[in-house]
Order: C-alpha cells, then structure tokens, then sequence
C-alpha cells in the first residue's frame, strides 16, 4: 500500500482515534501513519509453525514467544510497530506486562511475502536497528 509523507507527526497516541476494523492494520513508524490489510490466512499459519518451533526452545531458557504483540515505546513516541512474532528472553521480561510490549524485544520477526517487500519492511528493519533489536 503506497504511503503518502505529510507534515502531521503521528504518535502512539493518535491510535486511539482510529476506527477499530479487524481488516486493518495501523503501525507508526519514523512519524508516519502506515495502514495496511491484514495478512494472508498462509501469513498466519507461518506465524504459528515457527512460534511453536521457537516456544520449545525459548521457553526452556525462561523466556516468551508472542505472535503480533505490538511495540510501543512509549504514547508520545512517534514509532508503534506489530512485528509478526517477538521473542522475549528473561533480561526483558519486564516488557511483557502490559496490552503491548512496552520495549524492543531481543529478537522482532517480520514473515515477509512478495507483496509486502515495501518501504515498510525497510522501515521496520531500520527501527528495530534502531531500537537495539538484536534480530
């Protein structure tokens, strides 16, 4: 879904007005409003093999697998992402207590289909840098 730059900063914030519709999907990055719809039902079965592959393992070290959890640095903060699937170790658990991760996760998976190689992922991938994701 192309996206248009304008002069408004969204904001964590700004979420809260937006119509609440199961067919969209809104994450903020750098400022900007990116809407995009919800993925392919085969997105979603990807989501789940790999989550259960990756709970046996991380589980055993303490930690949580969560599928779409939400990033959120904070509600003025000007970046609001929902990676695929977040990996939690036990160092930043302390993340993990409210409706959205309220921090970077030590590993943010994004599934990536043909029809998603976008400015967004390029976005998401430069946040997550950003934001000391160590994947």
């Amino acid at each position: 879904m192309p996206q248009t730059r304008t002069a408004y900063r969204w904001r964590t914030c700004d979420l809260d007005s937006l119509p609440d519709t199961p067919w969209l999907r809104y994450e903020i990055i750098d400022g900007e409003l990116i809407v995009s719809t919800r993925p392919h039902l085969q997105h979603s079965e990807i989501i789940v093999r790999l989550g259960t592959l990756l709970h046996l393992v991380v589980r055993a070290y303490g930690g949580k697998v969560l599928a779409e959890p939400g990033l959120v640095w904070g509600e003025e903060a000007e970046d609001n992402v929902v990676p695929d699937i977040a990996v939690v170790l036990p160092d930043r658990l302390h993340l993990t207590t409210g409706r959205a991760l309220s921090g970077t996760p030590n590993i943010a998976i994004e599934i990536v289909s043909d029809s998603s190689r976008t400015a967004h992922v390029q976005g998401v991938r430069l946040n997550h840098a950003i934001f000391a994701s160590e994947e």
